[in-house]
């Protein structure tokens, strides 16, 4: 059974983590890590949110790309906030906090085991950190309206941290941040991936138009996508797990 999941850890996992980890693209490691996260329960509901925003917007014919570019800065803006925070703090406790890299890529498994059974719709989780901060400036930026609306928007649907992107961020973004001689950059190119979901939306309803009919359809096939990447998880799961434990 070990040799089993671990054929499999490598035919699928191992090529992943061997690009998120190549100190030689550390920006498409970040911009990868950033799209594993935007599978995160969290950031799921974030982009669907944003998608239906915007696509609203798009059919009322009110779409503007300033407010597009404005809800990518919100979010840009508090990665980058916290990123600089985490690194000030870290400068200090840089080899304390090796135990605790560790231990965050040991948990990979496991977090991907309780991403799967989520997906699958199995549990809800309780809550995301920072929620409540999320929903009041969810409530703000619909009161502003506008371009300063999306900012506020962007930047609310990052406040809302589950542990996953927990993990993802501090637990393999921040080691690649203290790596790098440029990873004050890393953190906004983790903001972009995140939100890469919602910028192939965008650019597919520019393309090919949109409707309410195609708002619609979006929910069934986000729904049977949901539940093909709940099944990839916790395969990937199981075998990292048996692999790292």
């Amino acid at each position: 059974m070990y040799e089993i999941f671990n054929w499999i850890t490598n035919v699928v996992a191992g090529p992943l983590t061997e690009v998120a980890y190549s100190s030689n693209i550390a920006l498409l490691s970040v911009m990868f890590l950033g799209f594993v996260g935007s599978v995160a329960p969290c950031q799921i509901s974030a982009n669907i949110g944003a998608m239906m925003y915007f696509s609203n917007r798009q059919v009322q014919r009110r779409l503007s790309w300033i407010d597009i570019t404005m809800y990518l800065l919100g979010k840009i803006s508090v990665f980058s906030i916290l990123g600089a925070l985490f690194w000030l703090f870290g400068q200090s406790l840089s080899q304390d906090m090796i135990p605790f890299f560790v231990f965050a890529r040991k948990m990979l498994g496991p977090l991907l085991i309780i991403m799967g059974l989520f997906f699958l719709g199995l549990f809800k989780l309780p809550g995301n950190f920072g929620f409540q901060l999320s929903s009041y400036l969810k409530d703000l930026s619909r009161r502003i309206g506008g371009k300063w609306g999306a900012f506020i928007l962007g930047a609310s649907f990052s406040f809302g941290f589950c542990p996953t992107m927990v993990w993802l961020f501090f637990g393999l973004v921040m080691p690649l941040v203290f790596q790098s001689s440029y990873g004050f950059i890393l953190p906004p190119i983790f903001a972009l991936g995140t939100a890469m979901p919602f910028l192939l939306f965008v650019g597919l309803s520019v393309v090919l138009g949109i409707d309410t009919a195609m708002i619609k359809r979006s929910r069934e096939w986000g729904k049977w996508m949901q539940r093909v990447v709940g099944v990839l998880f916790l395969i990937l799961g199981f075998a990292d797990t048996i692999t790292y434990w």
